[in-house]
Formats: structure tokens, C-alpha cells, sequence
């Protein structure tokens, strides 16, 4: 049988990730010779020096502890035994009596359930309580509600004001045979609305044929 632990706290876990590739940039620079990298082994044998001093003053202030454990059993008989021993124990037992004490987690009962493969298992997460998971996934849903209701207000505005532009400006009376430039186009929208003849609508209605 082996066994996998979920802990509280991952930091040292990053410190010791960090700390193997400070020292397998400083062997690599001892392979390439080193005389010629004599400055680089340094910088990396500080960089070391200064992550241990950190890793060291990190445990003393943070302790962390088993949170779940993934148990792999070698046979499927092995894993209907382990569950049986525990799950057998009933309310009853384990209240008035301590003969399966020893079966006690940190003074706790376990919970036995089937697990996913540990190669999968994202295990800086498995300090997440189903409190703070709960609040991500109501602050997810509620960010994604407000995206869906800004999309939806967007779409009705801009059609809002495709709907007034066309009430206004009626493309299909534009002519194709008569060629409307940039410039006239321009001095109308600088004309008061009242006066306004929507050539602009209609250049842009042209160019848009043009291009096909």
C-alpha cells in the first residue's frame, strides 16, 4: 500500500522546487567548466545560501499538517478489508468504547470514500475547506452573471441604435449609380440633424458593396 498526503500549506514544497533549480543551474555550470563559470557557481551557491536561510525561518512560523490521505492499495482485496475495518466501527462503538481508538485520525474518524489518481489531485488545494469553496464558485457565478447581463445590455443598446440610425436613414433609398465622396459624406454629419440627408449611411452602404 502507498500513501499520499494532502497538506495544509505547500509553501515549503515551492521553496524546495526553487531551491532544485538554483542547484541544477549550479551543476550544469560545473559541467561547462568551472573556471569559466566561476561567477555563476557563486551567484548560485548565494541564491542557495540566502533560499535555505528563508526555507528554515518559513517552517519555524508555519506548521503545516495532513489534511486528507490517498491510500493505493495493491489489490482490490487489500481496499475492501482497509474500508470494512473503518466503516465497520458503528456510532455506537464509537462512542462507548475505546477498542478503535487506534483507528483515530488526529482524535478524528476518518471518512473513507474512492479517490481519483493522485497524478491528477491538485494538492495546493486540498486545504480549501467547502466553506471557501463555496464562496469562489458564488464569486465565479456572480462575475459570469455580470458578464452575461453587460453582453446583454451591450446587444440591446447597439441595436437600440441601429434600429433609430435606420428609422432615420433609410439605406434602401440610397442610390448605387450615383457616387457619393468621403467629403459629402463628412459636411453632412456637420449639418444640424434637422437637415441632415444620411448620405453618410449611404457612402457606407456603397463601400460596403464595393468591397463585396
Amino acid at each position: 500500500m502507498s500513501m499520499n498526503f494532502g497538506l495544509s500549506d505547500y509553501g515549503k514544497l515551492k521553496y524546495m522546487m526553487e531551491m532544485a533549480d538554483i542547484l541544477k543551474d549550479k551543476k550544469r555550470f560545473e559541467k561547462e567548466g568551472a573556471e569559466a563559470n566561476k561567477k555563476k557557481i557563486e551567484e548560485s551557491q548565494k541564491k542557495a545560501t540566502d533560499l535555505l536561510k528563508k526555507l528554515e525561518e518559513y517552517a519555524s512560523k508555519t506548521k503545516s499538517h495532513a489534511v486528507v490521505c490517498y491510500a493505493q492499495f495493491q489489490s482490490m482485496n487489500g481496499k475492501e478489508k482497509f474500508v470494512q475495518a473503518i466503516k465497520g466501527v458503528g456510532w455506537c462503538m464509537r462512542c462507548c468504547s475505546k477498542r478503535h481508538d487506534y483507528k483515530r485520525l488526529r482524535n478524528r474518524w476518518m471518512l473513507v470514500d474512492a479517490g481519483p489518481e493522485p497524478t491528477v489531485i491538485f494538492w495546493e488545494n486540498l486545504h480549501v475547506g467547502d466553506f471557501n469553496r463555496a464562496v469562489r464558485s458564488a464569486i465565479v457565478y456572480l462575475i459570469t452573471f455580470i458578464i452575461l447581463i453587460a453582453s446583454i445590455g451591450g446587444i440591446v443598446i447597439s441595436q437600440n441604435y441601429q434600429n433609430e440610425a435606420s428609422a432615420k436613414f433609410d439605406i434602401s433609398k440610397c442610390s448605387t449609380t450615383v457616387e457619393i465622396t468621403q467629403t459629402q459624406a463628412y459636411n453632412d454629419t456637420q449639418l444640424p440633424s434637422t437637415l441632415q440627408t444620411g448620405l453618410l449611411n449611404c457612402y457606407c452602404y456603397n463601400q460596403l458593396l464595393q468591397i463585396g
